[in-house]
């Protein structure tokens, strides 16, 4: 059931915006900006700012997505089994509108002198022999193309991957704890573990980088897994006091914090289409449910680190921020001719890009992610959604805005599919859906993903209104061709300046992936590294993609010259 709207006064407009976003417990009443229909004060227009409507989310006067249904009962539609695989399988304070004070720029440079440029990893994907998780029994049961089994071997080898990155010339390294190695049994931390990643914290460190420590990358320690996965509610108590922990033991060497990654993903994946250990077919409720406990999981655990981690490592003027990185999408209606899809598109938007951020800047759940309560009296008997109120309790806890970016989404409307939803993704595998006879002139990558630079300034303009730092904590291609890799690096670097010279607050990019690894279903067939991985020896050769970026690092930007040298085809 949707909650009534009621004209807000003109401070619940935005969530007050101070010198790191904005301030905790601030938000909108009714969610984010306001239509211009649904704000009558005019206090959008007044101040500047774009306004959207509650579910369109469309900033240039597209129509909006209707107002979703609260009903999350569903009938098994086997193609949105295949829809939500190929998604998994393809992802693998300045003024408000997230412009002004960013990296300082010296005049006439293309990048400024303090923007992050990195490299990113995970940990079960590169670090091998982990026996602890969820994800590794599951896989050697017999889920996916390959075992995960060593990997590149990178929890012997960090040490070689630190001066990898190094030898690129990036100042930041994305890495992964496995929270199944440091807490193998619940409450019992593992101190050989905690001394091992401390050695792989201290060797970015000493080559001169910065870690951006990811806690939660699709993977559970087993016994997470044995009381129910993250449908159960204790998870999120679990999860915190692991992120206090970690923040205690490496406060001293880390300031950049990610809870999770791609939290939407990984819910979906699960009770969508079963692509995870405990996962489901087809169940929005599950699905919703575990996104909510992972939603109040990454606000106790930004309560937790803040409060743990006292230490400004690197002299950055805070000691820490905390975040988590999303998969972004630039969504589209299958046909724009279609009233029908482009409110499907809108929904969908919704639901992957926006809902998270709505909560955790302005404290605001959408009808699904609202926990549902038994009716006392009454004849029903049964169960209603709750009143959709403020949730002060979510407000303002994220530091910045983790994008990962590969792909743009196509989204048609397809009724009785996942409602409230009520929408078909039209990813590479079933683009069919969408587009009847295919589109030839689509450059992809080797997972189908097709390459789409200009989507990357369209998801930092999505999120930039949340007024809070845009970092693209990642973005690749699956290929073995290292020209074809150069040629996109340059496409997405064009895209970020373009976006500063905008005045958008972008602060870093960090390139995934470092190495080929493990890409979970497609096991080693999807190539990303910007060194290519033999899995037999391990021995890492750098691609032609590993001078290119440099080169962009050492330009600050990408240059006439660099577009001529890496042309591609």
């Amino acid at each position: 059931m949707g909650r009534k709207e009621s004209t807000p006064p003109r401070a619940a407009c935005r969530a007050e915006v101070g010198p790191h976003g904005p301030s905790r417990g601030a938000f909108s009443r009714v969610g984010s900006f306001q239509s211009p229909e649904s704000d009558p004060r005019g206090c959008c227009r007044r101040a500047g700012r774009p306004c959207r409507s509650r579910l369109g989310r469309d900033r240039r006067g597209a129509p909006a997505g209707r107002r979703l249904a609260s009903s999350l009962t569903g009938r098994p539609v086997p193609l949105v089994a295949l829809a939500a695989l190929a998604m998994i399988v393809s992802c693998s304070t300045g003024p408000a509108g997230g412009k002004g004070p960013g990296p300082s720029a010296r005049p006439g440079a293309r990048i400024p002198e303090d923007f992050l440029w990195g490299v990113s990893t995970s940990a079960y994907q590169t670090e091998g022999n982990n026996t602890r998780c969820d994800y590794d029994q599951w896989n050697r049961a017999g889920h996916g193309a390959e075992l995960n089994g060593m990997a590149a071997n990178s929890y012997e080898l960090f040490d070689l991957d630190s001066e990898l990155a190094r030898a690129i010339g990036v100042g930041v390294f994305r890495m992964g704890i496995e929270w199944s190695r440091v807490e193998p049994e619940k409450g019992r931390f593992d101190s050989a573990e905690l001394q091992h990643y401390r050695a792989v914290l201290e060797s970015i460190r000493s080559r001169g980088m910065r870690p951006f420590v990811t806690l939660h990358h699709f993977t559970n320690p087993l016994w997470v897994a044995q009381q129910g996965w993250w449908l159960a509610p204790e998870v999120i108590e679990d999860f915190a006091g692991y992120a206090r922990r970690m923040a205690e033991e490496y406060g001293d060497i880390v300031d950049d914090w990610i809870t999770f990654n791609e939290p939407a993903i990984y819910a979906t994946g699960t009770y969508w289409a079963k692509l995870y250990p405990g996962g489901s077919l087809l169940n929005m409720e599950k699905a919703t449910t575990a996104l909510r406990h992972m939603i109040y999981a990454h606000a106790a655990a930004y309560d937790a680190i803040h409060a743990a981690d006292r230490i400004d490592a690197y002299g950055t003027g805070r000691p820490c921020r905390v975040g988590f990185v999303e998969a972004s999408y630039p969504t589209h209606a299958a046909a724009a001719a279609s009233e029908e899809d482009v409110a499907a598109a809108g929904r969908f938007d919704s639901f992957f890009n926006l809902q998270i951020y709505d909560a955790l800047v302005y404290g605001s759940l959408e009808p699904w992610l609202e926990p549902r309560r038994q009716v006392s009296g009454g004849s029903s008997g049964g169960h209603q959604a709750t009143e959709q109120p403020p949730h002060p309790e979510l407000a303002g806890r994220t530091d910045y805005v983790g994008i990962n970016y590969y792909s743009p989404l196509y989204v048609r409307s397809f009724p009785g599919i996942l409602p409230p939803l009520e929408a078909a993704p039209c990813y590479a595998p079933i683009e069919f859906l969408c587009f009847r006879h295919g589109r030839p002139d689509v450059v992809r990558g080797d997972n189908g993903n097709e390459v789409s630079p200009e989507g990357l300034l369209e998801v930092i303009e999505k999120y930039a209104p949340y007024g809070l730092p845009l970092i693209v904590t990642e973005n690749g291609i699956a290929t073995t061709d290292g020209r074809m890799r150069s040629w996109f690096i340059l496409g997405h670097i064009e895209q970020i300046e373009k976006a500063l010279a905008m005045g958008y607050r972008v602060e870093g990019y960090f390139h995934w992936s470092l190495i080929d690894n493990f890409e979970w279903l497609s096991g080693y067939s999807m190539r990303f590294g910007l060194y290519r991985v033999d899995f037999e020896t391990f021995e890492r050769t750098p691609t032609e993609a590993v001078q290119a970026y440099r080169e962009i690092i050492e330009s600050r930007g990408v240059t006439e010259a660099l577009k001529a040298k890496y042309t591609w085809p």
